[in-house]
């Protein structure tokens, strides 16, 4: 999609096959989205990261000028939590009003399956896969 495509509001987002990074159209080839641990207004090119940008569609949700608003509040905030507050809280938050995190809930349901696979390679190997994947969006 190209920025004409988007509306002020929009969730857009970015699937890196292993995880998808979220944030709000701003307008002006702009979003609003948590990176380097803080909500940033930052160029499309760089919330992109060289992948093709996602339109979300939820059946319910507020006014473009509310989701806007609601973003801009919370510009400069520095409380990434992967687990509790994570690009896709904000946004999901900013366009609903209720935070949530679907890939946290369907990770929930897949993670016994995971960690038995790595029982056997171990808990470390894991971890350290983990961190160098969020690498690359800057969250460690």
């Amino acid at each position: 999609m190209d920025s004409e495509d988007f509306k002020r509001g929009d969730h857009l987002y970015v699937d890196y096959g292993w995880c998808i990074h979220y944030g709000i159209y701003y307008g002006s080839r702009r979003v609003i989205h948590y990176s380097d641990g803080r909500i940033r207004n930052d160029s499309l090119h760089k919330f992109r990261c060289h992948k093709r940008i996602l339109i979300k569609k939820h059946p319910r949700c507020s006014s473009s000028k509310k989701v806007i608003s609601r973003a801009k509040k919370r510009l400069g905030e520095k409380q990434y939590n992967l687990i509790t507050n994570n690009c896709e809280h904000f946004t999901t938050w900013c366009r609903t009003g209720r935070g949530r995190c679907k890939q946290l809930e369907r990770l929930d349901k897949g993670l016994p399956k995971v960690m038995k696979h790595y029982r056997r390679e171990g808990t470390k190997l894991l971890i350290k896969e983990v961190r160098r994947a969020f690498k690359n969006l800057n969250y460690f």
